[in-house]
Protein backbone atom coordinates (compact mmCIF):
# COMPACT_ATOMS: atom_id res chain seq x y z
CA UNK A 1 0.00 0.00 0.00
CA UNK A 2 1.11 3.07 -1.07
CA UNK A 3 1.04 6.52 1.11
CA UNK A 4 -1.22 8.43 -1.17
CA UNK A 5 -3.58 5.36 -2.06
CA UNK A 6 -6.93 5.89 -0.47
CA UNK A 7 -8.82 3.58 1.20
CA UNK A 8 -12.50 3.17 0.88
CA UNK A 9 -13.87 3.76 4.38
CA UNK A 10 -17.45 3.14 5.94
CA UNK A 11 -19.74 5.66 7.85
CA UNK A 12 -18.58 4.07 11.41
CA UNK A 13 -14.77 3.70 10.01
CA UNK A 14 -14.79 7.66 8.98
CA UNK A 15 -16.39 8.65 11.82
CA UNK A 16 -13.88 6.54 14.36
CA UNK A 17 -10.86 8.35 12.50
CA UNK A 18 -12.31 11.81 12.70
CA UNK A 19 -12.97 11.61 16.65
CA UNK A 20 -9.42 9.49 16.61
CA UNK A 21 -8.25 12.56 14.96
CA UNK A 22 -9.61 15.50 17.16
CA UNK A 23 -8.25 13.48 20.28
CA UNK A 24 -4.74 13.94 19.33
CA UNK A 25 -5.18 17.60 18.06
CA UNK A 26 -3.12 19.91 20.43
CA UNK A 27 -5.62 22.93 21.87
CA UNK A 28 -4.84 26.34 19.28
CA UNK A 29 -2.60 28.73 20.88
CA UNK A 30 -2.97 32.10 21.49
CA UNK A 31 -0.46 34.02 19.13
CA UNK A 32 1.25 35.87 22.36
CA UNK A 33 1.98 31.84 23.62
CA UNK A 34 2.91 30.51 19.73
CA UNK A 35 5.37 33.40 18.94
CA UNK A 36 6.92 32.33 22.15
CA UNK A 37 7.12 29.04 21.86
CA UNK A 38 8.52 30.00 18.05
CA UNK A 39 11.22 32.00 19.64
CA UNK A 40 12.32 29.34 22.08
CA UNK A 41 12.28 26.77 19.34
CA UNK A 42 14.22 28.84 17.10
CA UNK A 43 16.87 29.45 20.37
CA UNK A 44 17.48 26.09 20.82
CA UNK A 45 17.39 24.63 17.24
CA UNK A 46 20.31 27.75 16.54
CA UNK A 47 22.53 27.08 20.02
CA UNK A 48 25.81 25.32 19.83
CA UNK A 49 25.83 21.87 20.62
CA UNK A 50 27.71 22.07 23.98
CA UNK A 51 27.80 17.92 24.17
CA UNK A 52 29.69 17.29 21.23
CA UNK A 53 33.16 18.55 22.98
CA UNK A 54 33.54 16.43 26.30
CA UNK A 55 32.12 13.60 24.26
CA UNK A 56 34.37 13.84 21.62
CA UNK A 57 37.32 14.03 24.24
CA UNK A 58 35.81 11.35 26.71
CA UNK A 59 35.82 9.06 23.69
CA UNK A 60 39.62 9.81 22.74
CA UNK A 61 40.65 9.22 26.30
CA UNK A 62 38.90 5.99 26.28
CA UNK A 63 40.77 4.86 22.69
CA UNK A 64 44.25 5.66 24.46
CA UNK A 65 43.35 3.93 27.32
CA UNK A 66 42.32 0.79 25.30
CA UNK A 67 45.61 0.96 23.37
CA UNK A 68 48.06 1.71 26.28
CA UNK A 69 46.78 -1.48 27.83
CA UNK A 70 45.92 -3.67 24.83
CA UNK A 71 49.04 -2.82 22.35
CA UNK A 72 52.58 -4.56 23.13
CA UNK A 73 55.37 -2.01 24.30
CA UNK A 74 58.56 -1.92 22.66
CA UNK A 75 61.17 -4.20 24.11
CA UNK A 76 58.99 -5.64 25.84
CA UNK A 77 58.86 -9.89 25.03
CA UNK A 78 55.80 -11.51 24.15
CA UNK A 79 54.73 -14.66 26.11
CA UNK A 80 54.24 -17.54 24.39
CA UNK A 81 52.17 -19.97 26.60
CA UNK A 82 53.69 -23.00 27.96
CA UNK A 83 52.64 -26.50 27.87
CA UNK A 84 52.30 -28.23 30.95
CA UNK A 85 52.56 -32.21 32.20
CA UNK A 86 50.05 -32.97 34.93
CA UNK A 87 51.97 -35.31 36.92
CA UNK A 88 49.46 -38.84 37.73
CA UNK A 89 47.54 -37.70 41.33
CA UNK A 90 48.02 -40.23 43.97
CA UNK A 91 45.09 -38.49 46.40
CA UNK A 92 41.84 -39.46 46.88
CA UNK A 93 39.10 -40.05 44.45
CA UNK A 94 36.99 -36.98 43.64
CA UNK A 95 33.12 -37.95 43.73
CA UNK A 96 33.31 -37.75 39.91
CA UNK A 97 35.57 -40.36 39.85
CA UNK A 98 33.52 -42.57 42.39
CA UNK A 99 30.50 -42.18 40.52
CA UNK A 100 32.20 -43.06 37.61
CA UNK A 101 33.56 -46.15 38.70
CA UNK A 102 31.34 -48.29 40.18
CA UNK A 103 31.55 -51.58 42.24
CA UNK A 104 29.45 -54.36 40.64
CA UNK A 105 28.57 -56.30 43.58
CA UNK A 106 27.28 -59.31 42.06
CA UNK A 107 30.68 -60.09 40.29
CA UNK A 108 32.67 -58.20 42.89
CA UNK A 109 34.66 -56.17 39.85
CA UNK A 110 35.09 -52.56 39.51
CA UNK A 111 33.53 -50.86 36.00
CA UNK A 112 34.29 -48.33 34.44
CA UNK A 113 31.53 -46.17 33.31
CA UNK A 114 33.55 -43.30 31.56
CA UNK A 115 34.10 -46.04 28.98
CA UNK A 116 29.80 -46.09 28.32
CA UNK A 117 29.85 -42.43 28.02
CA UNK A 118 30.00 -41.09 24.31
CA UNK A 119 33.36 -40.42 22.89
CA UNK A 120 33.54 -36.79 23.12
CA UNK A 121 32.66 -36.96 26.79
CA UNK A 122 35.50 -40.34 27.01
CA UNK A 123 38.15 -37.37 25.78
CA UNK A 124 36.90 -35.02 28.67
CA UNK A 125 37.05 -38.00 31.06
CA UNK A 126 40.40 -38.95 30.03
CA UNK A 127 41.70 -35.55 30.10
CA UNK A 128 40.72 -34.78 33.79
CA UNK A 129 40.47 -37.93 35.38
CA UNK A 130 43.88 -39.16 33.49
CA UNK A 131 41.95 -42.29 32.00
Amino acid sequence: MTMHQTIDLTGDEAAFIRRLNDGYVPPPMEVAARVAFDQRLEERLTRPRQLRSPLLLATTAMAAVFLWVALPRPGSVARTPQATVAAPRTVEPTALEEILAVDDWATGEVADLAFALPADYQVLAADYLGR
